[in-house]
């Protein structure tokens, strides 16, 4: 008898350990997932912090526009910038392929007027920046100043791609022709 209530206060014992110990895990657990969504929304990236990110942003001179208004792989790339700029980062984020075709397609269609080796170097560092960000966004452990950094890189090379198709059209529209010396 006595034997048989040693054994009951044993399982008893037991089961209460048990107990208090899967509580316990649970409430690890639970703080360990408030800390981590916490964690997630300190290191979502805004709109707000995308606007605050210090460049010079160049947009496009009318003639510019009217120039690049058929260039369509370029307009594609420009409207996923603007999705960016929104903190949109799915282009970035999906299937590098789809990317870098793009970028492939909007390097080999260059117009004619404005199709020079400073515009192609413009692209490449465009292309460069935007495989740099797919591969920091792509990665889990990346600091949101590093996401932030790749951001500004690529918004500021865009920009930077926009003022040379302005200055290249600007000096095109200042060319005179000078007479020839045929004396």
């Amino acid at each position: 008898m006595f034997r048989d209530m040693r054994i009951k206060f044993l399982v008893i014992l037991l089961s209460a350990i048990a107990v208090v110990s899967c509580k316990k895990e649970a409430n690890t657990s639970e703080a360990d997932q408030v800390k981590e969504e916490q964690s997630q929304k300190r290191d979502q990236i805004t709109r707000k912090d995308i606007e605050d990110l210090s460049y010079s942003d160049y947009v496009l001179s009318s003639e510019a526009d009217k120039l690049i208004m058929d260039w369509q792989k370029f307009q594609e790339f420009n409207s996923q910038i603007d999705f960016l700029k929104q903190a949109e980062f799915s282009f970035f984020r999906n299937d590098k392929k789809i990317m870098t075709t793009l970028l492939d397609e909007m390097k080999s269609t260059i117009p004619e007027q404005i199709n020079t080796n400073t515009i192609q170097s413009r692209i490449i560092v465009v292309e460069t920046t935007a495989l740099k960000l797919y591969d920091v966004l792509n990665l889990n452990n990346v600091e949101k100043n590093i996401k932030l950094t790749a951001i500004k890189e690529i918004l500021a090379s865009v920009s930077y791609l926009n003022l040379q198709i302005n200055k290249k059209l600007e000096l095109d529209a200042n060319n005179i022709k000078r007479p020839s010396n045929s004396d």
